[in-house]
């Protein structure tokens, strides 16, 4: 099995947080995204929003992918800083374009950057976070005759919320915590007549 984390950490609302350093405007806006394409969509619909700002600078993290732009900024000041807001929180599925009306003064690097991290953590810490866990999609098949000896196993293995079927043989279809795997594969070991496949991981 993959090495993935058990749980994770997602936006529960989109949130919105403003931060002033001198003259320049840093407005953050952070809202849960399920795909690349998903946070280009939001992107473009911020930057059409704010067509005046000079900069919209953007991270986003996904469980399997990250992206972060300066966005003409000074290298390593602004996406990286925005990308560490969202791992500090140890986010997942999530984004955040920051946007900067620049007022005429230079920062420099350091303030620059902390404008970046603060505005982006400020919009994180109150939009409120959802814990997800690591589940996979099983599939248990046997015969007709063994149906009620699996429905005995899945009960003992904690197992909810089970669509089953039948033709030639019983199926049952179920979500399953990745941390309830064990002691599934477990109780089944000794049953021959029963298959077990593992699918798509998933967190719910």
């Amino acid at each position: 099995m993959e090495d993935k984390a058990s749980k994770i950490f997602t936006l529960k609302n989109s949130n919105t947080a403003e931060y002033k350093e001198k003259s320049s405007l840093f407005i953050a806006k952070a809202f849960p995204v399920s795909s690349e394409e998903e946070f280009e969509s939001g992107l473009q619909a911020i930057k059409k929003e704010h067509y005046k700002a000079r900069h919209h600078c953007y991270a986003f993290r996904l469980p399997d992918l990250f992206r972060y732009s300066d966005a003409g900024e000074p290298s390593g000041t602004a996406g990286i800083r925005i990308l560490n807001a969202i791992d500090h929180f140890n986010m997942m599925y999530a984004g955040i374009v920051v946007v900067r009306y620049f007022g005429g003064v230079k920062l420099g690097a350091g303030p620059l950057g902390k404008a970046y991290y603060t505005s982006a953590y400020d919009s994180l810490k109150d939009a409120g976070v959802l814990e997800k866990h690591l589940c996979n999609k099983v599939s248990v098949r046997c015969p007709i005759t063994e149906q009620h000896s699996v429905f005995s196993l899945l009960g003992r293995a904690g197992v909810g919320d089970i669509k089953t079927s039948y033709g030639d043989e019983y199926t049952f279809e179920f979500i399953l915590k990745r941390e309830l795997l064990p002691g599934l594969l477990s109780l089944s070991a000794n049953m021959h007549k029963i298959k077990i496949t593992l699918g798509e991981e998933i967190y719910i």
